[in-house]
């Protein structure tokens, strides 16, 4: 499976490894050039970009993958990562992580897939 992750910071990081072990094909996006360091995630590759904008994505080839995740740290770039994904590119299943939630109770950022699919 091809999985795209808008966010390369620690939680960006840490599924990436694991779609990695398990021999997933994985595409890391982040806009801060300080967090592309493909060392920290060796088989992934990486994008310097903002993931909000078409053009990055475009340049990504995102219309290829199964999968988009969006862990910025910023709900409203997550929900923007996830609907471009669908509605643009037309990915199966686009999650976008809850961070202002989370934070505000103490808990692990939980995913939400802002358009279900049709069918």
């Amino acid at each position: 499976m091809r999985v795209a992750i808008a966010g390369a910071g620690s939680v960006g990081r840490s599924i990436a490894g694991e779609l990695l072990q398990n021999s997933h094909e994985v595409l890391l996006i982040d806009k801060d050039p300080s967090k592309v360091r493909p060392e920290a995630v060796p088989g992934a590759q990486f994008l310097l970009g903002d993931a909000c904008e078409v053009a990055n994505l475009e340049k990504a080839g995102l219309q290829s993958y199964d999968v988009v995740v969006s862990v910025t740290g910023d709900d409203k770039a997550n929900l923007v990562v996830s609907l471009l994904s669908k509605t643009e590119f037309s990915v199966r299943r686009a999650q976008a992580a809850q961070v202002a939630q989370a934070a505000q109770v103490g808990a692990v950022p939980a995913a939400a897939d802002p358009a279900p699919e049709a069918g």
